[in-house]
C-alpha cells in the first residue's frame, strides 16, 4: 500500500505541473459552461410564459360588452393575455397590422340589445396572419363567450315558456344566467417545485463531460510511460502491478474529484450556480468520477497505444455526454429510446442526481449515487481484465 501511495503522490506532482490538465479539468468546463449558459440561456423553457396581446373595441357599451370585458380582465389578471382598448375598429385593425397586438375583439353596437330581443349578433375577431395561434385562441375565447350568451338567452325563453317569469323578464333572466359563475372552472395551477437552473445544468454537464477526459489519463498515462520507456523500469522495481494500478488510478480519481469540487466552488462564486447542499453534491461527484474512471479505463485498455486510447476515449465521452444531455439538451423522456439509453451513461445519472437534490434534499441523491457506483464497479472490474495488456514492457 505505501508503494501505491508513493506512485500516486508522484503522479499527482507531475499532474500539478501539467498546465494542459489544469485547462482540461478546470478552465475548459467552466468557460464552456459559462458561454453555453449565455448563448442558450434564452431557450430555458422554465423562463418562458406565453402571453397573448389582444385589443378590444367596445361599440356596444351594454351589460354584455361589460361581461366580455370582465372576462378579458380576468384572463389578464392570470397573466394569460394583455388587453389594450381601442376607440374604433380602424384603430384596432391598424394595431393588428402593425403587430402591436396579435388580434382584436370588436363588440358591435347593439350586442347587448340582441340578447334581449333574441336576434343574432357577432363578436368579430381581427387576427394577424403572422400570429395564427394567438388568433385561434382569440376566436376560441369569443366562441366560448357567445355560446354561453346563447345558452343564457335560451334559459330566459325557457323560463318564460314555463311560466316562471313573464316575457318582459326574459332579458333579465338571460343576463343573470350570462353573468353567473360557471358550474365548473379550469384553474391553472403552477407546480411549486425547485429545479436545477439552466446555468447550473450547463456547468454540471460540462463538468462531468470533461471528467471523462481526466479519468482517461489513468490508462493513457500508463501507455505513455510504456512508450517513453519508464514503465519497464517501474515494472522491474519491487512495486507490484496491483500497487502500480492502484497508485495511478488513485491519482486520477483525486485529480477528478478536486477538479469537480473546484468547478462547483468557482461556478457558484462567478456564475451564481446553485448546486445544492454539499452533503448531496459531494457523493455525486465522487461516484461520478469513479464511474468515469471505470469506463475510461475499460475503453483505454482496448487500445494499443496512448494515441489510440485517447481517440477511443474521446468518442465514448462525447457519445455519453450527448446521450446524457450534457450540452444543454432537454432531459429525455424516460419511456423513450433516448431516455433508456441515457440511463446507461454516468452523465444522465449525475445530472438526475443534481435535479433530485434541487427538488428535494441530500437523501434524494442516493439512487443516482448508487447507480454511478454500480457503473464504477462493473466497468472497473472489466477494466482489470485488460490490466495485463496495459501493464507490460
Amino acid at each position: 500500500m505505501p508503494t501505491a501511495l508513493l506512485i500516486a503522490a508522484k503522479d499527482l506532482r507531475q499532474r500539478a505541473r501539467d498546465k494542459s490538465l489544469f485547462i482540461l479539468a478546470f478552465i475548459a468546463p467552466l468557460a464552456l459552461g459559462f458561454i453555453f449558459s449565455i448563448i442558450l440561456g434564452g431557450a430555458d423553457p422554465s423562463d418562458e410564459r406565453i402571453t397573448f396581446d389582444y385589443g378590444v373595441v367596445d361599440l356596444d357599451g351594454g351589460d354584455l360588452a361589460t361581461g366580455f370585458s370582465d372576462l378579458l380582465a380576468e384572463l389578464e389578471e392570470n397573466g394569460l393575455v394583455e388587453v389594450t382598448s381601442f376607440s374604433d375598429t380602424a384603430a384596432a385593425r391598424e394595431a393588428v397590422d402593425d403587430t402591436d397586438v396579435s388580434a382584436a375583439f370588436v363588440l358591435p353596437a347593439g350586442l347587448s340589445d340582441a340578447l334581449a330581443t333574441g336576434t343574432d349578433a357577432q363578436i368579430r375577431v381581427i387576427g394577424s396572419v403572422d400570429a395564427s395561434i394567438a388568433t385561434d385562441v382569440a376566436g376560441s375565447i369569443a366562441r366560448a363567450f357567445t355560446t354561453r350568451v346563447s345558452t343564457s338567452g335560451l334559459a330566459g325563453v325557457t323560463a318564460a315558456m314555463s311560466g316562471a317569469v313573464s316575457a318582459d323578464d326574459i332579458a333579465t333572466v338571460a343576463s343573470q344566467v350570462a353573468m353567473s359563475a360557471p358550474l365548473a372552472q379550469v384553474e391553472v395551477i403552477e407546480r411549486d417545485t425547485d429545479s436545477l437552473d439552466f446555468g447550473t445544468t450547463m456547468v454540471a454537464g460540462m463538468a462531468i463531460f470533461f471528467a471523462f477526459f481526466v479519468a482517461g489519463t489513468a490508462v493513457t498515462g500508463i501507455l505513455e510511460e510504456r512508450e517513453s520507456g519508464t514503465l519497464p523500469r517501474l515494472l522491474i522495481s519491487p512495486a507490484s502491478r496491483a500497487a502500480i494500478l492502484f497508485g495511478k488510478a488513485s491519482a486520477t480519481i483525486i485529480v477528478g474529484i478536486v477538479a469537480l469540487i473546484a468547478l462547483v466552488s468557482a461556478s457558484t462564486l462567478i456564475m451564481g450556480a446553485d448546486w445544492g447542499p454539499a452533503a448531496g453534491v459531494l457523493p455525486l461527484i465522487v461516484a461520478g468520477v469513479l464511474a468515469a474512471t471505470g469506463i475510461m479505463s475499460l475503453v483505454g485498455g482496448l487500445a494499443r497505444n496512448a494515441e489510440q486510447a485517447g481517440n477511443l476515449q474521446a468518442i465514448v465521452a462525447i457519445s455519453m455526454a450527448m446521450l446524457g444531455g450534457a450540452f444543454g439538451l432537454a432531459a429525455p423522456e424516460q419511456d423513450s429510446l433516448w431516455g433508456r439509453l441515457a440511463l446507461l451513461t454516468p452523465v444522465r445519472w449525475f445530472l438526475r442526481g443534481l435535479e433530485e437534490l434541487a427538488a428535494g434534499g441530500p437523501a434524494d441523491v442516493v439512487p443516482a449515487t448508487v447507480a454511478l457506483l454500480v457503473m464504477a464497479v462493473v466497468t472497473g472490474s472489466a477494466a482489470l481484465a485488460f490490466a495485463g495488456k496495459v501493464l507490460r514492457p
